[in-house]
């Protein structure tokens, strides 16, 4: 962003000592501003894109029709967008059979290294693990029935 104030102060200079018409002025001043906008732009987009994070789902096939989903993210990953990611691999691994997900549905955390410019970064991970049976309807297993007084 410095980078782009710098360049428009240098265009503003420029033609503050050129002797063209005021109209190329302002249009080489217009793009400038532009230009500076969109580096603005760009610079309040990489955090957002940071912070969404992607989950992503392995599975391992306990049993023939049989899957042991995991669903894994970073800390702000949400237990539904999880859960989203892995309705879609048991359907991607159930195919029309459809498909009923068997587990308590229950989020963990585990321990995280990373490296960035040779430092280690320690962090935490979420992970749902799930296990989805291919055969029956293509939904998420119901609620427990709430307890009668």
């Amino acid at each position: 962003m410095s980078t782009s104030i710098g360049l428009l102060i240098l265009i503003v200079d420029t033609l503050c000592a050129s002797a063209s018409p005021i109209a190329g002025r302002i249009e080489v001043l217009s793009f400038a501003l532009e230009q500076v906008l969109v580096a603005m732009r760009l610079l309040l987009l990489i955090p957002l894109l940071c912070l969404t994070g992607c989950a992503i789902t392995n599975y391992q096939e306990v049993a023939p029709g049989e899957y042991r989903l995991t669903a894994h993210g970073n800390i702000f990953q949400s237990k539904e967008t999880l859960l989203k990611a892995i309705d879609k691999k048991a359907s991607k691994r159930c195919g029309e059979r459809g498909y009923t997900l068997a587990g308590q549905g229950a989020l963990s955390t585990a321990p995280v290294v990373s490296y960035y410019n040779g430092q280690q970064i320690n962090a935490s991970a979420v992970l749902l693990t799930e296990t989805a049976r291919c055969g029956g309807s293509s939904q998420a297993p119901s609620a427990p029935p709430a307890a009668s007084k």
